[in-house]
């Protein structure tokens, strides 16, 4: 690509021209002067990676990541989420006065950590099911 004053790029077939220090999104492509086309996805979400001390994380739609859950393994070096037990009882009725506490909104919100980890843990109002 030329440095002058009207840079075109080749893209599916077509012709984009871009002028200027102008940067323009095309399609979910990211194109600018002496960038050439660069896959705009990939570079905003890449590889979802938990935050430290969290297990999970989950890319919503709008692209925002959301961690969740604890990270490690339990004492005996299983899972740490064992739905179905007395310590998934446990897990939910907490984290149900968690949920109460919160807004309408974000207590239906499907991608709060705290409804995540419910899910995780297959919780049922106060109790956690096996399945």
């Amino acid at each position: 690509m030329s440095g002058g004053c009207c840079d075109f790029v080749w893209y599916s077939g077509g012709v984009v021209g871009l002028g200027g220090n102008s940067k323009r999104r095309f399609k979910g492509l990211l194109i600018g002067p002496f960038f050439g086309i660069i896959d705009y996805q990939q570079k905003v979400l890449g590889m979802a990676k938990p935050a430290k001390g969290k297990a999970r994380v989950k890319v919503t739609a709008s692209g925002k990541k959301v961690s969740y859950g604890q990270a490690g393994k339990a004492k005996g070096g299983g899972s740490r989420v064992k739905p179905g037990t007395p310590k998934g009882d446990s897990y939910c009725a907490r984290s149900m006065g968690i949920k109460k506490g919160l807004s309408k909104k974000k207590q239906n919100d499907p991608n709060t950590p705290n409804n995540l980890s419910r899910k995780r843990w297959k919780c049922a109002g106060t109790k956690s099911r096996r399945k």
